[in-house]
């Protein structure tokens, strides 16, 4: 583990310092622990969820790529519902819809609520 250190940004590098040598040296698990306790503070998740409430879509920006940011925000905001994927897919097509100002409601017309996700799911194409 001796270069993983060295992958590690400003913040990260400030935690890993803390961790006891004989932790550093001999236990993956009680590394990732410790990052997973530090980013998985409710603060954390708080922001992630402001970030994605806020999240519209930017000019000029691809359909794909923002539904892609919207899919990495919603995993960070809603950590519990990783496992579920109905959840996050309602999570991320609430904000895509609601993001996307003339696209989403093309696309809340022309399909089912049961399908919504379907254009998402096939390239966009509305």
């Amino acid at each position: 583990m001796a270069f993983f250190p060295t992958l590690l940004g400003n913040s990260a590098f400030s935690i890993y310092r803390e961790l006891e040598q004989d932790i550093k040296d001999n236990n993956y698990a009680q590394v990732i622990e410790a990052f997973v306790k530090a980013y998985s503070s409710s603060a954390l998740v708080e922001a992630f969820r402001s970030e994605l409430s806020l999240r519209n879509r930017r000019d000029g920006e691809n359909l794909a790529v923002y539904i892609g940011e919207l899919k990495r925000l919603a995993r960070r905001a809603y950590p519990k519902y990783v496992a579920c994927k109905e959840a996050l897919e309602d999570v991320v097509l609430t904000r895509f819809l609601s993001g996307t100002g003339d696209i989403g409601k093309r696309i809340r017309h022309k399909y089912p609520e049961k399908q919504l996700m379907k254009p998402l799911e096939n390239g966009f194409k509305t």
